[in-house]
């Protein structure tokens, strides 16, 4: 049984190279995925927010993480994204990636509309209650217009055994703080953002989810694995 300890270490929310008629350049992406896995990332994360995931038809999504995983072969962690503004698509590009054999999926919250805590926790409840497969929550204020409130993650995860992360890319480090003193034993909670990673595994995280490993893979990992060998100075020049 896959729990929330199996996903750590750096994960990449890779770019999407596409051809200059807007295809898929699926020979570029193979490049890359080599990169990355000499690199010795711990997973994938295809068509997220790098990999520009909310301008992705569903069939385009589901080729792009075919052929990561497909390339990955088991070796790292693949986990598949999606971003809709309603929670019924949502479920549907969710469903459409755990069939593929995905390890989890990173949940991003609905946009366009804000909305209110309640309504929040009533999409990512239906979420949950229709795909079975393990979930990462992404709390993304950037993109979606707003930050998901830490009551509501927390409800989530009390709520819901699924849920095995947390991708925190507020980059606000109180937030930071907060939601690993309340979750860590719980979840395996994330730095979303390059500038918040050794202060989430300071605080108990997992690892990160960071846009800043697409290009700096080496350092990224080189980092996370200074900080879990207890070589803090080496990390704090990493970081820096």
């Amino acid at each position: 049984m896959t729990t929330h300890k199996d996903f750590r270490g750096i994960l990449v929310p890779h770019i999407t190279p596409f051809n200059r008629d807007g295809s898929i350049d699926t020979e570029a992406l193979e490049v890359l995925v080599d990169y990355w896995l000499r690199s010795g990332v711990h997973g994938l994360v295809p068509c997220a927010s790098n990999g520009e995931g909310p301008y992705l038809t569903r069939e385009e999504r589901a080729s792009i993480t075919r052929c990561v995983l497909e390339l990955a072969s088991s070796r790292v962690l693949v986990i598949g994204a999606v971003a809709a503004p309603g929670t019924h698509e949502a479920v549907a590009q969710a469903r459409l990636l755990a069939d593929m054999g995905v390890d989890a999926i990173l949940a991003t919250p609905p946009f366009y509309y804000t909305p209110d805590k309640r309504e929040l926790l009533a999409h990512y409840q239906y979420f949950l209650d229709h795909v079975d497969v393990p979930v990462l929550l992404y709390n993304v204020p950037k993109f979606v217009g707003y930050s998901i409130d830490i009551s509501v993650l927390e409800t989530l995860v009390e709520e819901y055994s699924q849920i095995v992360g947390i991708k925190e890319s507020s980059g606000v480090a109180w937030i930071v703080t907060e939601l690993t003193r309340r979750l860590r034993d719980k979840v395996s909670v994330f730095a979303g953002t390059g500038d918040t990673l050794l202060h989430t595994l300071m605080m108990g995280g997992a690892g990160g989810i960071i846009a800043v490993a697409i290009i700096a893979p080496r350092i990224c990992v080189e980092l996370y694995k200074s900080f879990t060998s207890k070589d803090y100075e080496k990390a704090a020049e990493l970081q820096k």
